[in-house]
């Protein structure tokens, strides 16, 4: 067995396409399965399935691989394998190049610049894994508008570099907080970088901004959202008199008949059994709201006079927001 292969260049630029040509002659006095193992400093690169190749028999073809990104001389290495019984493949001849990836490191000046500017700036709390940097992003996540009853909120994260790419010699636009927010909840840092010929020892050409790619986690503090509760204990009302009251006595939640044109009275008080914020209480009527009120203080009421005219459902509700924690029905 005989194999062997040429790049079509040995020097390139990072990320640059690379064409192997390979050849495998079968030398042996009988056919087997041949399969080509090509690694590049030892990682799998690629393996090509002949199938039989019978004695005395070329087999040729060709491949591409984008070179690496890190500038450096790596070792191309080409392994026959041939299959002397079924599933037992043994190596049968190999075969070494060499391809010098020239240029810059980028990657190790981005991650200088990432170390500059991203720090432990505050301590997350509860969380107990190692980070390499921290930042207080509460302003940006509640302007996302992404979260809401936002408390504090933290993103922490470790210098590693998942993808870079150039930007341009000027600064790109500001990313919307949304567009920020987003990222961090899916577990990823935009980082915007500038590296410049005066700081690194590079071309001009790759002088400028960058998008640096960052692993990172979002912590949100949130407060504790508003909760409104009805007092129904009657016997907390003035003079006991809560609810719907009729001729100076309380109805309780029933069916009753009064006289058409008859003056009810209402008087219901809601409490904020949760965090801190606005809550409110109302009225319906058949469902319609009459009478509704709101406030920041620890309670709300509700009070004032109906006159009825016909059949009527009267029920207090009490919530906050667009949400309704509690109702009353008289």
């Amino acid at each position: 067995m005989t194999i062997s292969f040429t790049l079509d260049k040995t020097k390139v630029k990072p990320g640059e396409t690379v064409v192997v040509n390979w050849t495998l002659r079968n030398g042996q006095a009988k056919s087997y399965p041949f399969k080509i193992e090509f690694t590049i400093n030892g990682s799998p690169l690629r393996t090509i399935d002949l199938g039989t190749v019978y004695s005395g028999q070329t087999k040729t073809g060709s491949f591409t691989f984008i070179a690496p990104k890190t500038p450096k001389t790596y070792t191309v290495k080409a392994i026959s394998l041939m299959e002397v019984m079924p599933y037992n493949w043994v190596d049968d001849d190999s075969y070494i190049e060499t391809l010098t990836v020239e240029g810059v490191d980028i990657e190790s000046a981005l991650m200088q610049e990432l170390k500059k500017w991203y720090k432990k700036n505050v301590t997350v709390p509860g969380v107990t894994k190692p980070y390499d940097w921290s930042f207080d992003v509460t302003d940006t996540v509640i302007e996302s508008g992404l979260i809401k009853n936002v408390d504090k909120a933290y993103l922490y994260g470790w210098y590693e570099i998942r993808s870079y790419s150039y930007v341009g010699k000027e600064r790109p636009p500001k990313r919307s907080a949304r567009d920020k927010v987003s990222g961090w909840q899916s577990g990823t840092e935009l980082a915007l970088l500038r590296i410049s010929t005066t700081d690194y020892d590079i071309p001009e050409e790759y002088a400028g901004w960058y998008w640096v790619t960052v692993p990172c986690k979002l912590v949100v503090v949130q407060k504790e959202a508003p909760k409104a509760r009805i007092f129904k204990d009657v016997s907390i009302y003035p003079d006991g008199l809560g609810g719907i009251v009729y001729n100076g006595r309380v109805l309780p939640p029933g069916s009753y008949t009064v006289t058409k044109g008859s003056i009810i009275e209402y008087r219901a008080l809601a409490e904020n059994i949760g965090g801190s914020g606005t809550i409110w209480i109302r009225l319906l009527s058949n469902g319609k709201v009459i009478a509704q009120n709101s406030s920041s203080n620890k309670t709300v009421g509700i009070s004032g006079k109906l006159t009825i005219d016909s059949d009527v459902t009267l029920k207090f509700e009490a919530g906050h927001g667009d949400v309704k924690d509690d109702e009353w029905g008289c």
